[in-house]
């Protein structure tokens, strides 16, 4: 399973309390973007789990990155939607 951040935090680099610079930012995202990876929540990684930050996972899904492990995982049903405060697995409602 691929563990990803249910929701974006307060400091999400992809919103507008972010805790680093623009510049720093930009930086990040052409690595992300350069090494075809993703960006990890910083909550979770605070604690040690590897979460796959909420504001990414919604940027890749509208074409903005190009992430293989997060499309397969989707395909496959293999994504576990993680609350990054606690990191435990959030139950997601029905639609």
């Amino acid at each position: 399973m691929l563990d990803v951040a249910h929701k974006r935090c307060d400091q999400c680099l992809f919103g507008p309390n972010k805790i680093v610079s623009d510049k720093r930012r930009a930086q990040v995202l052409r690595e992300v973007a350069r090494d075809r990876s993703y960006f990890v929540c910083h909550k979770g990684s605070m604690r040690d789990q590897e979460l796959v930050c909420a504001g990414f996972a919604e940027a890749e899904a509208r074409g903005e990155f190009d992430c293989q492990l997060l499309r397969i995982a989707r395909r496959l049903n293999a994504v576990q939607m993680v609350d990054a405060e606690t990191g435990k697995p959030v139950e997601e409602k029905a639609k």
